[in-house]
């Protein structure tokens, strides 16, 4: 496929959301090599009328108290993911002499991949690098450049079907690639020049089944939060599942799928004016006809997440230094109190299948991690998922992969004396977490 001619008429689908343009059945698509646009695979968007409106209400579903009737307590004591024999650990060197120290994961079946940036002396641009290994640490491709960059926007790597997809942001906005085992010819570079660099804080990743799902800040004013599917395994189109309908201002959104094929909901949460804000489209496109409240305004919140659970999701996000979590429905709403999980930052979450798994770093560097109940709360026991480490200095990351796998990722110093650092990922059992 032609590259200049991919990456001129991949927005086409993006701009129509972008301007809140829909066919009469509701259905925005576009091909990504520019042939004929076919019907979306999530169908027509038939949530009511186009226009923005104040947040109403939440819904009779979110009757949960907004604030903890009787909170869990912290993990108490966390093991050593190295020293724990049942963890069976295998530590990565992804790279060393490192200026950046952000680490993306991806995990599927057969093992898990990284992406992480790399300065490049003399030039203007970062490069984006990627590397991918087995369940067993052992890489299966090794370490390579895909591309550049000159925004401060982390790189992430997913699961695309069979391949891997690693996406970043340059100064045209969304680009992504699918790198191959070999390292060479190198992989087909395509824009989503519609999702420019500007919104990125407000722009929320995740893996699906059909691709790489995606939101953006949509319609006049930015006033709404486009959903769509790009990098699909089996087609160049660029699918748009719909647009929300309940918010004014929204930022900072996040995004999951439902591991349920036969439900295939899409959850969305987002911040709109300090308060964190739900809603749920079905596999049809269709939103709830209204959203539901996860957390009143008041407090500065970040590092708003989502995982996918058995029963609907997790959302989880940050207050100061406490990390909060509160189950999800599987209509998006709240099915349990808010607990505290930890004191740390830098948190991230990922789904184990039933449930999730939440990863911080502590006041004292250790890299930590505690698997989730199915209500939310933590567990009394987690796991030191970088035992050994002499401290994180970045947002580390969490994934799950494979046949019950957990990988970490995180940056270091390279020693006492030396400012750089090393960039190491590590895979344990998820049997041996607590």
């Amino acid at each position: 496929m032609n590259h200049l001619r991919r990456t001129a008429l991949i927005p086409l689908a993006l701009a129509l959301l972008l301007g809140c343009g829909r066919r009469k059945d509701g259905a925005v698509t576009s091909r990504a090599d520019g042939g004929p646009a076919a019907s979306s695979s999530a169908g027509p968007v038939t949530s009511g009328s186009s226009a923005p409106s104040a947040v109403p209400p939440a819904s009779s579903a979110s009757a949960v108290p907004l604030e903890p009737e009787s909170p869990a307590p912290l993990p108490a004591s966390f093991l050593g993911a190295r020293s724990e024999k049942a963890c069976k650990a295998q530590t990565i060197e992804l790279a060393t002499y490192q200026l950046r120290g952000d680490v993306g994961l991806g995990g599927r079946a057969d093992g898990v991949a990284a992406a992480w940036r790399v300065r490049l002396g003399g030039k203007p641009q970062d490069q984006v690098a990627f590397a991918a290994y087995d369940q067993e640490g052992k890489p299966a491709a090794r370490a390579r450049g895909v591309g550049l960059t000159q925004q401060d926007v982390p790189p992430r790597v997913f699961a695309s079907g069979s391949e891997w997809t690693v996406a970043w942001f340059d100064e045209k906005g969304l680009v992504y690639t699918r790198p191959r085992v070999e390292p060479l010819p190198a992989p087909e570079i395509a824009h989503l020049g519609a999702i420019a660099p500007d919104v990125a804080a407000d722009v929320a990743l995740a893996a699906s089944r059909d691709g790489i799902l995606a939101t953006t800040p949509s319609g006049p004013g930015r006033a709404q939060i486009g959903v769509f599917v790009f990098s699909r395994p089996d087609s160049a189109m660029v699918s748009v599942l719909g647009v929300t309908h309940h918010g004014i201002e929204p930022h900072r959104s996040a995004v999951a799928a439902s591991h349920d094929p036969h439900v295939g909901s899409t959850f969305v949460v987002w911040d709109e004016g300090g308060a964190l804000v739900g809603s749920r489209f079905d596999a049809a496109g269709k939103e709830n006809d209204a959203p539901c409240t996860l957390a009143p305004a008041g407090e500065k919140r970040e590092r708003l997440a989502l995982a996918a659970t058995a029963t609907g999701a997790v959302a989880m996000w940050m207050e100061g230094g406490h990390v909060r979590t509160r189950a999800l429905d599987a209509t998006g709403c709240p099915a349990s109190p808010i607990w505290t999980v930890a004191e740390g930052r830098w948190a991230s979450i990922a789904s184990l299948g039933d449930t999730a798994i939440v990863a911080w770093a502590a006041a004292d560097g250790r890299l930590l991690a505690v698997r989730l109940q199915p209500s939310g709360a933590p567990v009394a026991r987690g796991i030191d998922a970088g035992e050994g480490s002499s401290g994180v200095k970045d947002p580390p990351s969490v994934v799950a992969f494979g046949a019950g796998k957990v990988a970490f990722g995180w940056s270091e110093v390279m020693g006492p004396m030396i400012s750089t650092k090393r960039l190491q990922a590590r895979i344990v059992d998820g049997a041996c977490i607590p």
